[in-house]
């Protein structure tokens, strides 16, 4: 759990040498650590290897079919220039959600990376509506920088309590 705690503040920080360092040092501690698994199929995302992020996440998400899974890859789909299947995975976010709760950031976070704004935004609004425990990662989320140029950002991150100075 360190490990993958650790290689998280590395994506945070956009190092994502150090990120995927540290992702496959928590896989190899905990190799059934599903966390650690879905920070490596990340990891491989932000290091331009979709073809690792997709094995990885798919291989993920036979054995943990979770929203967070689905995230990563809807996110990875979009990164990969595949938006038909990261909008067929968003989808089934979207559906999930309306049996049971979905954390709305993570459906947002998805159409972020569909470059789909206003249904970005419409989700990250309600992620603060509901007061979803992720809601705070939307100022450092690298997933959210197609976003932070749209002055409904610096709005969402006023509303959070956030003071931000510069944008990314």
């Amino acid at each position: 759990m360190i490990a993958a705690d650790a290689a998280w503040i590395f994506y945070l920080k956009r190092d994502y040498d150090q990120f995927l360092e540290q992702a496959r040092a928590a896989v190899e501690l905990a190799p059934n650590y599903l966390v650690a698994q879905q920070m490596l199929g990340l990891a491989y995302e932000k290091k331009g290897d979709f073809a690792r992020a997709l094995q990885v996440l798919e291989e993920t998400r036979r054995v943990d079919n979770s929203v967070t899974t689905l995230e990563m890859l809807a996110g990875t789909y979009a990164a990969a220039g595949r938006p038909a299947e990261a909008r067929r995975v968003t989808e089934e976010m979207v559906q999930r959600s309306r049996k049971r709760y979905v954390c709305a950031y993570e459906v947002a976070t998805t159409y972020a990376g569909l470059r789909d704004r206003e249904s970005a935004f419409a989700w990250l609004r309600k992620s603060l509506d509901e007061r979803a425990d992720c809601s705070p990662w939307i100022a450092a989320d690298p997933k959210l920088d197609p976003l932070r140029s749209d002055p409904r950002f610096q709005d969402l991150l006023r509303r959070l309590g956030i003071s931000v100075t510069s944008s990314r």
